[in-house]
């Protein structure tokens, strides 16, 4: 019996685990799209657009729908290449395809261009980071951090969540090598924001390019 209850329990557990991952869900029958709205505003909008290309990618559409008639579910594999076309999909809309780059390209480089054009398409600064370095015709890269951590032997740690590199970067250095978390000790360290900053100041760092050459960025 124990062992009966100890396996509910963690079934119970990994069940509200995951409902608590999901932020919308559209419903086939209903023709409706209920997302969480405990979420920031700009991330509602990025969930509302990935349930509607569930719902507008026609092959998607169709076939959930004929899951739901026959009770059946998609393979892992197809559920994951699904919820990357609705990605694209909820991206392409959410920054009006080519407009956001293109309002970029007018600006200077810099940090606070995806910021600014954030609240204008009304998307999180996260995607927008993200969509900035995507179309960025510069040499340029994203690094996503999770919260610092405070460490007792580094005094600061922060896991590595997401890079992002443009094309042109790619090109030239190719994928980054780095570290799953950054530390006091990581050349990335002065670039993290600490006691309530909200940005650090401009800095340089040295990198090896294909060619063997080091660029100080």
């Amino acid at each position: 019996m124990r062992h009966a209850r100890e396996f509910g329990e963690r079934a119970a557990s990994l069940i509200k685990s995951a409902i608590e991952k999901v932020r919308g869900i559209f419903d086939v029958q209903e023709d409706l799209i209920h997302v969480d709205d405990t979420v920031a505003e700009s991330k509602q909008n990025f969930l509302k657009l990935h349930e509607a290309g569930h719902k507008h990618i026609p092959h998607q559409s169709k076939l959930f729908r004929w899951i739901q008639d026959c009770d059946r579910s998609l393979s892992p594999d197809v559920s994951d290449q699904f919820e990357r076309e609705a990605n694209i999909f909820a991206s392409v809309v959410l920054f009006q395809d080519g407009r956001f780059a293109e309002m970029a390209a007018d600006s200077a480089f810099g940090i606070k261009v995806p910021l600014a054009l954030s609240k204008k398409f009304g998307a999180s600064a996260y995607a927008s980071m993200r969509e900035y370095v995507r179309r960025n015709e510069r040499p340029c890269a994203v690094i996503v951090l999770n919260p610092v951590e405070i460490c007792p032997v580094l005094g600061m740690r922060s896991g590595l969540r997401r890079v992002e590199l443009s094309p042109l970067f790619q090109k030239r250095f190719g994928e980054l090598k780095l570290p799953e978390h950054v530390d006091r000790l990581s050349p990335l360290a002065e670039f993290v924001p600490l006691a309530g900053r909200r940005m650090s100041r401009p800095g340089t760092l040295r990198l090896e390019d294909k060619n063997g050459d080091v660029v100080e960025l």
